[in-house]
């Protein structure tokens, strides 16, 4: 016991006498440069912290994780919601912690401390995990033993309950996530290897706070006549309280004190210099941001953000500051639940920390939607709206061959059946709707004349969007059919105003309604 007090003094800076501050302090943490004891607790008060810590936190929570099926021949995935896992990653661990609550405990433990432990208390018969829990990473002790003869290693989690009960669990339940790796077997604690900064952005705080406790006055001096008598001690310890009253406090600014017997205040005033801890208190804001990678705009530090810059911010956020966490865990996930059936996996997805805006996302989703690499309601799933019916299959542009290669467009419409004359009807109705189809959008070009791009694009949306039933009607088109020639034929307007109009022939309009 002696021996452990004698190495926690000396980590806080040398043998401590009876009445010094250290017997006073906090238990725990290390002791900076500053003069600051550093623990997780002290580090949480600096807002920077709490607040990069709070982005990590809910980022991870947020995230759907979800399992997922391979499909054969490499074709894609799909969520597997009946495998005896998915419920427990995507809503919930046990009846008191939720799947968004257990991730941000475990992130706030790989924050601070480096590593994160969760215990699976109950398993299935089929070998998969029923019920799991948090553990404490503070009372956890983790050790690494070694067969010296085979070489092998392995881990002995022992842990100890809040109650004091102390046992060891066994490593097969044992869900061990790890930061930034400090050896094979456990991660690194930022707090440790960040101490200083830790530490300078904590006396920053508390410096900053005494600078507001005194009203943003520097010390002043009270002068005295030189022919005023002397004050007693009790009449000088008097005027100073009395000063101290009217004087410090935040609730004082701008009282003004009464002096009597010719008593002058004077004020010492703040040299630049001595008024930078400002600036210094945003360099540490950006130092702390960049330990955790996340961008100072997400803590609310506009500073050098611009309307231009944050998007791209963002994009870095997830790219290089959340990536390396989710990769993590889905690796541990995997490894832990996965490892003897690689048809299956889990992955986060990060989808929603990457949405544009609104505009930006209709042109992505429009032209994925038009090129076929997405069906329509595939495309509304992605914005949370219900599927319909008949907007299952991909578009594919008349233009486009089966390799992708621009193919000539037909110039005459290919002859179905043995009936040459009912073809000819078809002709002459498709020449005639094709007419009608290039007045209305050469009307609708005159009523959005303005250069209102996205009125204009709204209005040509919603002709096609009720001129495709009018074909189906006239022509007897399926509805797929019908749809997929009024969507391209809008995204050729769109994309290239009504000059398009001249290239266009009644061959296309007859060859889907004959084709059909």
């Amino acid at each position: 016991m002696v021996g452990f007090i004698e190495r926690f003094m000396a980590s806080s800076g040398g043998p401590a006498g009876p009445g010094d501050d250290f017997w006073y302090q906090p238990f725990g943490g290390q002791v900076a440069a500053s003069g600051e004891r550093v623990s997780v607790d002290s580090a949480l008060t600096v807002p920077a912290v709490y607040g990069c810590n709070r982005v990590l936190n809910n980022s991870t929570g947020v995230l759907p994780l979800v399992v997922f099926r391979r499909l054969p021949g490499g074709k894609g995935k799909e969520r597997a919601t009946e495998h005896p896992v998915y419920r427990l990653l995507h809503d919930a661990i046990s009846p008191f912690e939720t799947s968004m609550d257990w991730r941000s405990l475990e992130q706030n433990s790989l924050n601070f401390r480096g590593n994160a432990y969760t215990e699976i208390t109950q398993w299935g018969s089929d070998g998969f995990p029923v019920k799991m829990r948090s553990l404490n990473t503070d009372q956890m002790v983790v050790e690494v033993l070694k067969d010296r003869v085979s070489n092998n290693e392995a881990l002995r989690y022992t842990y100890t309950e809040d109650d004091g009960y102390r046992h060891v669990l066994a490593s097969q339940d044992i869900l061990h996530l790890k930061g930034q790796p400090k050896n094979r077997f456990m991660g690194q604690s930022p707090i440790s290897v960040q101490r200083e900064l830790f530490g300078r952005a904590q006396a920053i705080d508390k410096s900053s706070g005494s600078f507001f406790r005194n009203a943003m006055r520097p010390s002043v001096v009270i002068k005295r006549p030189k022919d005023a008598p002397k004050l007693a001690p009790e009449g000088a310890e008097r005027l100073k309280a009395d000063m101290r009253a009217h004087l410090q406090g935040s609730g004082n600014a701008g009282v003004v004190p009464l002096l009597e017997e010719g008593m002058e205040l004077q004020k010492f005033s703040l040299t630049p210099e001595e008024a930078q801890w400002l600036e210094t208190s945003g360099w540490t804001l950006e130092r702390v941001c960049g330990i955790f990678v996340v961008p100072p705009h997400m803590i609310a530090h506009l500073l050098r953000a611009t309307f231009s810059n944050i998007e791209h911010q963002a994009i870095d956020f997830v790219t290089h500051g959340m990536m390396p966490i989710l990769v993590r865990w889905e690796q541990r996930l995997n490894a832990m639940f996965f490892a003897d059936d690689p048809e299956y996996f889990c992955e986060f997805i990060v989808d929603g920390l990457l949405r544009a805006d609104a505009q930006t996302r209709a042109q992505y989703l429009n032209t994925l939607v038009m090129n076929g690499t997405m069906t329509r309601n595939e495309a509304r799933s992605l914005e949370n709206l219900n599927w319909l019916p008949g907007l299952d299959t991909p578009l594919e542009p008349n233009n486009l061959g089966t390799n992708g290669s621009q193919g000539p467009r037909p110039e005459t419409a290919p002859r179905r059946g043995e009936n040459p004359r009912a073809n000819r009807v078809v002709e002459k109705v498709a020449e005639r709707e094709l007419r009608r189809e290039i007045e209305s959008i050469k009307r609708v070009a005159k009523v959005h004349a303005s250069g209102d791009t996205s009125a204009w694009a709204a209005a040509v949306g919603a002709f096609y969007g009720q001129h495709f039933a009018h074909l189906q009607d006239v022509l007897e088109m399926p509805a797929d059919v019908a749809r997929n020639y009024c969507a391209l034929r809008e995204r050729d307007v769109i994309a290239n105003g009504v000059a398009v109009l001249e290239s266009w022939s009644s061959n296309e309009l007859a060859s889907a309604a004959l084709a059909a």
